[in-house]
């Protein structure tokens, strides 16, 4: 199980490179044969692009058949899984469990607890899982990570709330994280490797992000994308879907919300028990 990242798009490129339009005729002179040909090109690749971001996209998607009518891009059947089952089953929570999470601002500052708070409902809301707020903390997610535990003592044995941490781009990159708005390390166990127990989310808090949802990408849509991965999505190839690598939605697509419908589905699940040294954590 790889981490999932939501990178941060170029700077000076449109998501889709689309050659630029033709000019009206002039008395120029006509271009060169060699730039007629860069020209024909660079149409030919972008043409071959867009063939290769729906045929991917196809490949990806979740349960897909020929004989399914329903469209891929923009439709139910968009979206993927971080894994599944010998059975065909996604990865996932048990559903019939609360998942625990708390809150590090960083220096973003508790203002942002909201955003993720909305995140989290809509989240819930999709999928059906349940969802409860340990509190603000201020923890260190490379300890986290490299102790690998994963469990709490508070009360006994429990596994750790998942984090949700906002962190500076150089933080980030200590992780081995680059270039990237979000990241996410969701946790299973030796116990069970295709049941989540916990789980790590960063947000790159350098990235000079809006906060709420009007746009994407704004500190809520990303840690709302981030948080489909906590939960067992993976990246589809599919602009209007939240789950895609650069969406252009500030909400779950229809595809992001029949797999969270999939993910929060299905009969309870035998948690493992909590233990030292029992977490199976990504790492990069």
């Amino acid at each position: 199980m790889n981490r999932l990242e939501l990178p941060a798009p170029p700077a000076s490129q449109p998501y889709l490179p689309f050659p630029p339009a033709p000019r009206t005729a002039s008395n120029a002179p006509p271009a060169p044969p060699g730039r007629r040909r860069r020209q024909v090109l660079v149409t030919l690749v972008v043409g071959l692009l867009l063939i290769l971001l729906t045929g991917v996209a196809g490949v990806v998607a979740s349960e897909t058949s020929r004989s399914d009518p329903r469209p891929l891009l923009g439709g139910e059947r968009s979206h993927a899984f971080i894994g599944r089952s010998a059975g065909g089953e996604p990865y996932r929570w048990d559903p019939c469990s609360a998942i625990h999470y708390q809150i590090d601002p960083g220096r973003v500052g508790v203002r942002i607890v909201d955003d993720v708070e909305e995140a989290v409902r809509r989240t819930s809301e999709a999928s059906g899982l349940r969802f409860r707020f340990d509190g603000v903390v201020h923890a260190s997610v490379h300890d986290l990570l490299d102790g690998g535990s994963f469990v709490t003592e508070a009360g006994g044995l429990h596994w750790s709330p998942v984090l949700i941490a906002f962190r500076s781009r150089a933080a980030m990159r200590e992780l081995g994280v680059r270039k990237a708005y979000g990241v996410t390390f969701p946790v299973t166990s030796r116990f069970d490797a295709e049941q989540f127990v916990s789980g790590v989310v960063v947000i790159n808090a350098s990235a000079h992000l809006e906060e709420g949802f009007d746009r994407a990408p704004s500190f809520g849509t990303v840690v709302q994308h981030e948080l489909g991965h906590a939960v067992g999505l993976a990246h589809i190839l599919d602009p209007f879907q939240l789950m895609s690598p650069m969406p252009i939605v500030i909400d779950w697509g229809r595809g992001d919300r029949a797999g969270l419908e999939e993910l929060g589905d299905g009969p309870c699940l035998d948690v493992p028990t909590a233990e030292f040294h029992a977490a199976i954590v990504p790492r990069p």
